[in-house]
């Protein structure tokens, strides 16, 4: 399937692998839970690029590279990001590429509902799996990956509306790692 924005990170390699800037807004380094939660996001997904003998590496620390943005909606977040809509109310976050240059991601925004999945329920009151699972897919569209409505619901890509209420634990799966592969 074609990237979700149509780009994807481009592939480094064994000895100059790209590196996958996370900038991370304040509104989610602040919140233990949403920081905890992309922290383990980007640790699964080093190990899952590694698998998939992909040389791409995410990493908080600043430097040269493409770079995504993690940040909770906000309007001010919106304009300094150059982001015109906030996330979709159906959806818990939303990826977006800002600049790309001949099919490759050099700026993309992962903005997360704010607050949390409705304002009664805060991330902070979220599942930490959840949390997990929704960095997790954000960063899958930022590495080229789309959503997908097959019936593999174990595949973190999986995108059918309306699945996180009824979220139970999922993982990288098979089908992710050939997506990666294929790109």
């Amino acid at each position: 399937k074609t990237p979700l924005f149509g780009t994807h990170v481009r592939n480094g390699t064994p000895d100059a692998p790209t590196t996958l800037r996370i900038a991370v807004d304040p509104s989610v380094s602040s919140d233990k839970a949403l920081n905890d939660g992309l922290e383990r996001a980007i640790t699964t997904w080093n190990a899952t690029l590694e698998t998939a003998g992909r040389n791409i590496e995410l990493s908080t620390v600043p430097g040269d590279g493409p770079t995504v943005h993690i940040a909770v909606d906000d309007p001010t977040v919106r304009s300094t990001l150059g982001i015109k809509k906030p996330v979709d109310p159906k959806h818990a976050a939303e990826a977006t590429a800002t600049d790309d240059t001949g099919g490759d991601v050099n700026t993309a925004v992962v903005l997360l509902k704010n607050p949390g999945l409705s304002p009664q329920e805060p991330w902070a009151q979220v599942n930490p799996d959840l949390i997990e699972h929704v960095m997790l897919h954000e960063l899958g569209h930022v590495l080229g990956l789309d959503d997908h409505t097959d019936s593999n619901t174990d595949s973190i890509m999986w995108g059918k509306e309306g699945t996180l209420r009824g979220y139970h634990p999922i993982t990288v799966s098979c089908g992710d790692i050939r997506a990666l592969q294929s790109l």
